[in-house]
């Protein structure tokens, strides 16, 4: 059980998509809860990295409505309602078509861009009865007492005191590494780059992933005439292709998505990032309880990754 002793209310490490809507929604519930977040807040707005969106399932999409930002990234956000898949590796290729309806639902989700959800997040938190928000934070110290953890901030004199220290704080987690909880981690010989772009031909809410002996690359529509890419490919080739010419890089896209939609422009530049595994042997210890990535990590593919950490959101809500 959380105590209730005065001040005794719940600190979450890190301030993303998941800690944030975790956040939101026990501030809402009565409970005092303090985010800490390493990074500066205008950084954190200013973020020039917008390639990157997650394809969020049902229950995602649920509760992050539940936090009151829908109405602010509806409009960016854009309906799977088809996915089609590919290989390439055969001769003849051979594809596999999906339709949501075949399941009984009008999605198989949505496609919502990282940064509109993350900056909503943090304008609603910040006008949140019960909630404080602390950015450009250092954690130096946790200490864990039989009723309470306490967590010393560099250049503050005072620590903070909590009944529950929550991590939600990524892969490099501090508090993982503060409350000494071991972790297994497998890092793989490739990365993922992704973009965003226009093309020529509607996309007809079809999410297409095409196989390559190479890696998948993987088309998710948003709105109008535009999709996101997510291209594994060996982490040796990455910088090579990172550095083709723009007009070089999308004939390169738009044969590697099979040229399914038309004339591609690129609308962002690439970005990559290694993929790897990762899961701690255990998801709490006295007083601190891990969630997210700072837990478990996962390839991109399948839509695992933002998916299953606001499960834990929605989990330790539920539990607390």
């Amino acid at each position: 059980m959380i105590s209730r002793e005065k001040n005794q209310g719940i600190i979450i490490v890190g301030a993303g998509i998941p800690g944030l809507t975790l956040a939101i929604h026990l501030a809402n519930a009565g409970t005092p809860v303090t985010v800490i977040e390493r990074s500066g807040e205008k950084d954190i707005l200013s973020d020039p990295t917008p390639t990157r969106t997650a394809a969020l399932m049902g229950r995602s999409i649920q509760f992050l409505r539940e936090t009151g930002i829908w109405d602010s990234i509806e409009t960016k956000c854009h309906p799977m309602r088809a996915l089609s898949i590919t290989d390439w590796s055969r001769t003849p290729h051979q594809t596999q078509h999906f339709e949501a309806k075949e399941i009984g639902h009008a999605t198989f989700g949505l496609n919502c861009p990282i940064g509109p959800v993350r900056h909503a997040l943090i304008k609603q938190a910040k006008k949140t009865k019960n909630l404080t928000c602390l950015f450009g934070v250092q954690l130096d110290t946790l200490t864990q007492q039989p009723g309470f953890v306490s967590l010393s901030l560099t250049g503050k004199k005072k620590p903070l005191k909590a009944a529950l220290v929550i991590g939600a704080d990524g892969r490099n987690s501090a508090i993982r590494e503060l409350a000494y909880i071991p972790f297994k981690r497998k890092d793989y010989v490739e990365s993922a780059v992704t973009c965003i772009f226009e093309h020529g031909l509607p996309h007809h809410d079809i999410s297409y992933e095409n196989h390559w002996p190479g890696g998948p690359a993987t088309t998710v529509p948003l709105p109008g005439q535009t999709s996101s890419l997510v291209w594994v490919m060996p982490t040796q080739d990455v910088e090579d292709v990172i550095h083709f010419k723009k007009h070089e890089m999308e004939a390169v896209i738009n044969h590697k998505i099979g040229n399914r939609l038309g004339e591609i422009t690129l609308m962002t530049g690439l970005e990559s990032f290694p993929l790897c595994t990762m899961r701690v042997e255990r998801l709490t210890t006295h007083r601190v309880a891990l969630m997210a990535e700072a837990a478990h990590g996962f390839s991109p593919i399948g839509a695992q990754g933002l998916n299953l950490s606001l499960r834990d959101a929605l989990v330790l809500r539920n539990t607390i």
